[in-house]
């Protein structure tokens, strides 16, 4: 009797899990698919009420995996539905309801494993990418072309060069997660292939820094073994691999005392300024206007992209871009304190979990993305940074007591009945 109970059991775990996957699926790919297009010189072909109703489905369906699919504990009911309650405040005080599908997929990822969240990343990303710059060179999509300070720069089937270049960075990080313990000459050829295309293409320092940071820490990861044999080498590595978690937080708050404090008349500032291309004099601005509010605030923004710039006033009189470029600093005054704090947390403890099962490659992936995002502005924008759903997707572990992410989810499973 209790053999065919616990056969019962499994069969009906079994179909649950392939149910909520299924509708996990069809909701990443719409969302997926639906902000990468809003990238690219195809969304002014795309209505929007098309995009925006794909949006609606993915989110209504993650909301009903999460409630009626997931396995939900009270203590992570309550994280959920405090989450939740901060975002939908947070899209509503800035405006910014994008926000809203972004935070229902991280936290719809329960029991997905997240390699194969980077296989779906990969292979919605790469083709829609390559159907827009194709596009251009058929004459159907505009071919979008920039310069800057004598530097021509390419779109290359996206609104803006910038944006390319996000994506090549964002499409190196995922590949090399990948690799993993694979990785070989070739891969790093491909990374140092994605350096100079993006410098030629659209010269954006930012993803430029990105790329020469991943490259450095890949061939790290490469070597880690050789590293930590050696005695005093290998004590300080293992001593820095192990507080990584606290790099978001770090950084977050660098960034904010070299923006908040920005001084024409320092000239290291000025200097610094000039290297981050104006971005803490934009952030700075941003914050003597607005301010700190704990559930964020709409700001207006404008930006280069796409065919044409908006115009607006204020009191320096009539621009023609204002933007923050900074995640930390973006996240910050637009969406509030308190969501702010929520992200950063999240992060930090998806790093803590990662360093106990020993995935030292994701941990530095997530370093490059969180040092490029201190200059950029899609740390929260799924289209670019997979990454996100890393904090509530199954993984792997590099240690020996699971070697099958299947195997995980079922042992977890089983466990838990």
């Amino acid at each position: 009797m209790n053999s065919m109970t616990t056969t019962v059991n499994q069969r009906e775990i079994k179909n649950r899990i392939k149910v909520s996957r299924i509708v996990f699926w069809i909701s990443f790919v719409m969302l997926l698919a639906t902000r990468t297009v809003q990238t690219t010189v195809l969304t002014s072909y795309i209505p929007g009420f098309f995009l925006s109703g794909l949006t609606g489905i993915a989110s209504i369906l993650l909301v009903s995996k999460m409630f009626f699919l997931d396995r939900i504990t009270n203590t992570r009911a309550v994280l959920m539905f405090i989450t939740v309650f901060v975002t939908l405040i947070a899209a509503h005080t800035s405006g910014s309801h994008g926000i809203i599908p972004t935070v229902l997929l991280v936290l719809g990822c329960s029991e997905i494993p997240f390699k194969k969240i980077i296989k779906g990343y990969l292979m919605i990303v790469v083709p829609i990418l390559v159907i827009a710059y194709l596009s251009t060179l058929t004459g159907f999509t505009t071919n979008l072309v920039f310069s800057d300070a004598g530097n021509v720069r390419y779109a290359m089937g996206t609104i803006y060069p910038t944006d390319f270049a996000s994506h090549i960075f964002y499409l190196l990080c995922a590949y090399v997660y990948l690799k993993a313990e694979r990785i070989n000459l070739i891969d790093l050829s491909i990374i140092g292939v994605g350096f100079i295309g993006v410098s030629i293409l659209t010269s954006t320092q930012a993803d430029m820094i990105g790329i020469g940071m991943l490259f450095f820490l890949t061939i790290l990861f490469a070597f880690q073994n050789k590293i930590k044999r050696k005695k005093q080498l290998g004590k300080i590595y293992k001593h820095t691999e192990q507080n990584l978690f606290f790099s978001p937080v770090i950084i977050f708050f660098l960034m904010c005392i070299l923006t908040f404090t920005f001084n024409y008349q320092n000239g290291f500032f000025v200097r610094l300024n000039g290297l981050l291309t104006n971005r803490l004099v934009l952030g700075n601005h941003a914050y003597l206007v607005n301010g700190l509010k704990m559930f964020g605030q709409n700001i207006i923004q404008s930006g280069w992209g796409g065919t044409s710039s908006e115009m607006f006033n204020n009191s320096i009189g009539n621009l023609t871009y204002f933007f923050i470029d900074s995640s930390y600093i973006g996240m910050l005054l637009c969406y509030g304190v308190i969501f702010t704090v929520i992200t950063l947390g999240a992060i930090s403890v998806n790093l803590y979990s990662r360093i106990k099962a020993e995935d030292a490659l994701y941990m530095f992936v997530w370093l490059s993305i969180l040092l490029v995002s201190a200059v950029d502005q899609h740390l929260l924008e799924v289209q670019y940074n997979v990454f996100l759903l890393g904090i509530c997707a199954e993984f792997m572990n590099r240690t020996a007591k699971h070697q099958n992410e299947m195997s995980y989810v079922k042992y977890a499973e089983l466990k838990e009945w």
